[in-house]
């Protein structure tokens, strides 16, 4: 069998900064949060908000709106002020999950850290602001060991029967498919997941526990949080409790691509390689990773099947041209298939695109 990888899920910010309408659904008013982290049993002591403020920010946010009327000119002016590097300049950092008061405070962050502070400025001058998740092809890369893919929040604000969505972003993306409005029970655990997984790309294994079983225990029908739950377990050594969370999260969401993928590795690390191979199948049928394809062509490129491998290849990147490790793949196989000229084509389109992500990478300042 090829090289497998772990998958792990995180939420970001999306598209550009500019105003947009759309209608999702009517948002229906919301218990706080602290009521519905009552309801499942946490305390909110241990629980982080991510929309809290300070008497300065909501200062700031008073003089950002001051010459303003509606609940959307006050939206638009939060949203001029702080992307006018003159009254918050702020520095992009993918890895930097911060609560709003936290990215006020710092001015950094990625942007669920922007959108949550958006939230939280609009909040303080009457504006019930939500978190809204956006549907579209997920962002995945390899870091180390763990596959990374990235969903997509935005703010939004249900005004005279339509959402109007304010979307914050530093990077390039694809276009949106659909859009749900989140509670911030999910909100919270959105950032604990994201911190979660923070700590296990940092090698954190314990405190990445901590934060993902927040996050389970704030959001038990979210599939996502119990893979993320399932890779720091296996961090951690426990591949019963791995497989139990993996479990979880397919009970859920039969097709999950990410589950199934994680369940190979775990199989494989525990003998069972032939369960593994079925997992892995599994999870090549779903599209939200090219990788489970690579693992696969590579295991069928090594049995000499050469065909199958090449028609898992073009499916990953038909769905993934731009991730640099579908034409590695590709240059592997052209290479079994006794085609070098074709294998350096491909290992060159590979490099380009890892340059291309390094540069994606590095930090942002936001600008008008």
């Amino acid at each position: 069998m090829g090289l497998l990888y772990a998958a792990l899920l995180l939420w970001l910010g999306a598209a550009t900064p500019a105003l947009a309408a759309r209608s999702p659904r009517v948002v229906e008013p919301l218990p706080s949060l602290e009521e519905q982290v009552t309801a499942v049993g946490l305390s909110a002591d241990v629980v982080i908000f991510p929309f809290e403020t300070t008497p300065e920010m909501e200062a700031w946010a008073r003089k950002a709106t001051r010459m303003t009327t509606t609940p959307l000119d006050r939206l638009e002016a939060l949203q001029l002020a702080l992307f006018n590097p003159r009254t918050f300049a702020f520095t992009y950092d993918r890895a930097a999950t911060l609560t709003a008061r936290e990215a006020f405070t710092t001015h950094r962050g990625n942007c669920l850290a922007f959108t949550s502070l958006f939230i939280a400025l609009a909040r303080s001058v009457g504006v019930d602001a939500r978190m809204v998740s956006v549907q579209r092809v997920v962002d995945v890369s390899l870091e180390d060991d763990l596959v990374v893919l990235t969903r997509h929040v935005v703010a939004g604000y249900e005004y005279m029967g339509r959402m109007h969505l304010y979307d914050f972003t530093f990077e390039e993306e694809a276009p949106a498919l659909a859009y749900a409005v989140v509670d911030d029970r999910v909100a919270s655990s959105m950032l604990h997941g994201n911190r979660g997984a923070a700590s296990l790309l940092a090698g954190q294994v314990a405190e990445a526990q901590v934060d993902l079983e927040i996050a389970t225990r704030l959001t038990p029908e979210r599939p996502t949080a119990w893979v993320n739950l399932g890779v720091a377990r296996r961090r951690g050594g426990d591949l019963v409790g791995a497989i139990d969370a993996y479990k979880r999260s397919l009970e859920l969401d039969a097709g999950n691509g990410a589950a199934l993928a994680n369940l190979a590795v775990a199989y494989r690390l525990m003998g069972r390689p032939a369960e593994a191979e079925i997992a892995l199948r599994a999870a090549a049928e779903d599209r939200i990773s090219p990788f489970s394809q690579i693992a696969l062509a590579d295991a069928e490129r090594s049995r000499g099947d050469l065909e199958s491998a090449l028609r898992l290849l073009r499916r990953a990147r038909r769905n993934y041209p731009r991730v640099p490790e579908v034409h590695e793949g590709l240059a592997r196989w052209a290479h079994d298939a006794g085609n070098p000229e074709r294998a350096s084509r491909h290992g060159a389109r590979a490099e380009r695109l890892h340059a291309k992500v390094e540069s994606l990478r590095a930090p942002a300042v936001a600008s008008e």
